[in-house]
């Protein structure tokens, strides 16, 4: 390659910025859904008022669906940081 075709060459989007997405995908996305899942359980009628086998079963699935979410969090974290990193070499 000649020195005009590196100069040419569009800058790629860092790695640390890419790995700070991850990261923060990793996450970011598992405490929002356990979040949404306690306030949704706060709302359900067996959640609230079942006594101890009710709320177990609902403190479990609260877990559980955090726990499907955490591989979700860290592709989306990927493609949102990827997202900004080229929009920040566009400017």
């Amino acid at each position: 390659m000649t020195d005009p075709e590196l100069s040419a060459a569009q800058p790629k989007v860092s790695g640390r910025v890419i790995a700070l997405g991850i990261v923060l995908g990793l996450i970011l996305v598992p405490l929002t859904v356990f979040g949404a899942m306690e306030v949704i359980n706060r709302m359900l009628f067996e959640c609230r008022d079942s006594g101890a086998e009710g709320s177990l079963a609902c403190a479990l699935r609260q877990v559980v669906i955090t726990a499907l979410f955490i591989p979700v969090g860290a592709p989306l974290g990927f493609f949102v940081a990827y997202a900004i990193g080229k929009r920040r070499l566009r400017r």
